[in-house]
């Protein structure tokens, strides 16, 4: 993006949203990286997404040395999002809530509002601030476009290839409600966006970065973008929710089914889950660390060795992390 054009951009977020110039410009500079990574036909995306974004730095309390945390922020900002998130998160954190309502007969989604909050201590200078900043970012603009249908009494939404399934009614009060019932492909979405990140501080801020959430997921997420040559299709099916090619692709030259393989990268994922929160309990790290390897290397590294490679491997008897 020409000087020109970038300060056109800052100008437009300034205008939109009131931020001060210095904000502006990161976010503006950040775009740029952003649109450099992926490719100049998504540009018009990437602008957009981050444009009906809400980005805000967490302030102190009123009367108070303490600051609010991010996921505070969201709550207050999004009444209706609905999160799975137990812990307090004290790092950068996005969100989107649509607003739906019901006519008698049909739901619609009337709007959608998106939401980035950020620790007090965001500084631009600082590579692990904008690591935080644009993986976030990536999941905004990875539900940007057809991130939200509505199928029936059906609220689906597609964060990329992840796509999770929320149950709507409405209350005695005329509110609609979302209770969630289904969710798939975390996972894996997660893991490329980790690497996606990466990739774009390497390229655009620091080229000696590196992160301590090198997850099995984010592995395997490099391999197939870069490993086998797909991140132009990977990055098609996720922003534009159109996966047809990537599943041919999968399918032809490794004979891989997308989501099987995405089942078992959720499954993977939850095993790693359960491994941080045994890590005071060394019998059962050492346990679940083998179970990890052995399930990667019967059930997933399978699908990248050879064609037609099986899938089919049972889940490791005897052992459930939590919440499966």
């Amino acid at each position: 993006m020409s000087r020109e054009l970038l300060s056109d951009y800052k100008d437009r977020l300034m205008e939109r949203h009131g931020y001060d110039e210095g904000f502006a410009q990161d976010l503006a500079v950040m775009a740029d990286s952003i649109i450099d990574y992926y490719g100049p036909a998504y540009k018009d995306t990437v602008e957009e997404a981050i444009l009906s974004t809400k980005y805000i730095i967490s302030k102190r309390l009123k009367n108070s040395i303490i600051y609010e945390r991010p996921d505070s922020i969201i709550k207050r900002e999004l009444t209706d999002c609905i999160t799975d998130k137990k812990e307090p998160i004290n790092g950068p954190i996005g969100a989107s809530a649509p607003s739906i309502s019901f006519n008698g007969t049909d739901f619609h989604i009337d709007s959608i509002e998106r939401v980035v909050a950020l620790p007090h201590y965001f500084d631009s200078n600082n590579p692990d601030s904008m690591a935080g900043i644009t993986r976030e970012t990536l999941g905004i603009i990875d539900e940007y476009l057809r991130g939200y249908e509505i199928d029936g009494e059906n609220l689906i939404i597609r964060r990329g290839l992840s796509e999770q399934i929320e149950k709507l009614s409405v209350s005695l009060d005329g509110k609609v409600d979302r209770e969630p019932i289904d969710n798939f492909g975390m996972s894996l979405e997660e893991g490329i966006l980790k690497y996606d990140t990466l990739s774009i501080i390497r390229e655009s801020y620091d080229p000696t970065y590196d992160s301590s959430q090198e997850t099995a997921s984010r592995l395997i997420a490099g391999f197939i973008s870069d490993g086998l040559e797909l991140r132009d299709v990977l990055r098609e099916g996720r922003i534009t929710k159109n996966i047809e090619l990537l599943r041919e692709a999968l399918a032809s030259r490794f004979g891989t089914d997308l989501d099987e393989l995405s089942r078992r990268m959720d499954y993977l994922s939850n095993l790693e889950k359960s491994k941080l929160n045994n890590l005071y309990d060394a019998c059962r790290a050492k346990q679940l660390d083998e179970t990890i390897d052995r399930y990667f290397e019967k059930s997933v590294a399978p699908a990248f060795l050879s064609p037609q490679a099986d899938l089919e491997a049972e889940i490791p008897s005897g052992f459930r992390p939590s919440g499966m």
